[in-house]
């Protein structure tokens, strides 16, 4: 995770990064992802929870048309109320796409057959009002995705906690998928 502290300056340079990937072509889409609830003892964490219509991501990659390689990741602001924003930062090496991912281990990496893939038509950055970039709206081929700065926590009776500004990336395939989850 990149750790900044957020002036105007630099909180313009994210949001033009951004920017920047309008008309790109995405060709492939990798997820690093996280499971919702943990199996510490058969390793069956689950990746999917009635209550959390998304995905818990830890990165996010897009292989561009230009064949550039990007990735939305989060980084820690410690110098606002709003802990957690997200960036877009280039890839040099497609090896970092190789991580390995122990069988056990509540991670996973894997490209997506979900995601849409296209031109990136537009794509909209929300900010805090310190700067904190902590929702961003693509839309591809007209389709939309959204992607917001959360995390999900696991509660000893089964259930799930879902909190918006943390150390993850909430992806909702479906932004209206949003309106039914149950921020605390």
């Amino acid at each position: 995770m990149v750790k900044k502290a957020i002036d105007d300056k630099w909180s313009e340079l994210q949001v033009s990064k951004f920017k920047s990937l309008e008309n790109r072509v995405i060709q492939k889409v990798f997820i690093f992802d996280m499971a919702f609830m943990e199996d510490e003892i058969n390793f069956n964490h689950k990746f999917n929870h009635p209550d959390c219509p998304f995905i818990q991501v830890q990165a996010l990659y897009f292989i561009l048309d230009n064949n550039k390689t990007i990735k939305f990741i989060t980084y820690q602001n410690d110098l606002s109320d709003c802990m957690w924003g997200i960036v877009v930062e280039n890839v040099s090496s497609l090896k970092e796409l190789e991580y390995g991912v122990n069988k056990k281990s509540i991670y996973r990496m894997y490209e997506s057959k979900d995601f849409p893939l296209g031109i990136i038509n537009k794509i909209r950055v929300e900010q805090s009002s310190d700067g904190v970039i902590n929702e961003v709206a693509i839309t591809i081929n007209n389709g939309n995705i959204l992607l917001i700065t959360g995390e999900v926590y696991e509660e000893n009776d089964g259930s799930v906690k879902i909190v918006r500004d943390d150390e993850s990336i909430l992806l909702f395939l479906e932004p209206d998928d949003i309106n039914r989850t149950m921020f605390i």
